[in-house]
């Protein structure tokens, strides 16, 4: 009996299964990429003074435990809330991600769903915005965390 006879993935090992469900995702991305016509392409692009509100900037540029707290308010105990976001911003994602799905609907594009819990929405790193995602996360979520 061979090593993979008893194997449940059809003969291969997890880490190769996993690249090449790596891969098929990869290629997912890029083909959605390649033939989607963003709607707003500022979107892509981190642009601070447009994403996000003033205070938020300040807080983040001074990077204190001090600065940070200004923008905080609690209403509830343990429920913390500040402004991040411009209003602006937050409309032109809405309707990208509305553009996206009517794509979808038109073209009849298979998208994969955001999770195995949930069969409706999208990802927004399948339609090209990872970078500005990741640069979000890395530059303006991740100094509030660590403060």
């Amino acid at each position: 009996m061979s090593a993979n006879q008893g194997n449940e993935n059809g003969g291969q090992d997890n880490s190769t299964q996993g690249a090449s469900t790596k891969q098929l995702h990869k290629e997912y991305r890029e083909r959605i990429i390649s033939t989607y016509r963003p709607l707003h392409r500022e979107l892509y692009q981190m642009t601070p003074g447009s994403f996000f509100v003033p205070s938020f900037l300040n807080a983040i540029s001074e990077n204190t435990e001090e600065g940070f707290r200004n923008i905080i308010s609690e209403p509830s105990p343990g429920v913390l809330t500040f402004d991040m976001l411009q209003p602006q911003f937050c409309k032109m994602l809405v309707d990208e991600a509305e553009n996206f799905e009517n794509w979808v609907r038109e073209t009849r594009t298979r998208i994969l769903p955001p999770n195995t819990m949930n069969a409706y929405g999208s990802v927004l790193d399948d339609f090209g915005m990872e970078r500005m995602l990741d640069k979000l996360m890395k530059d303006y979520i991740l100094p509030m965390s660590t403060s």
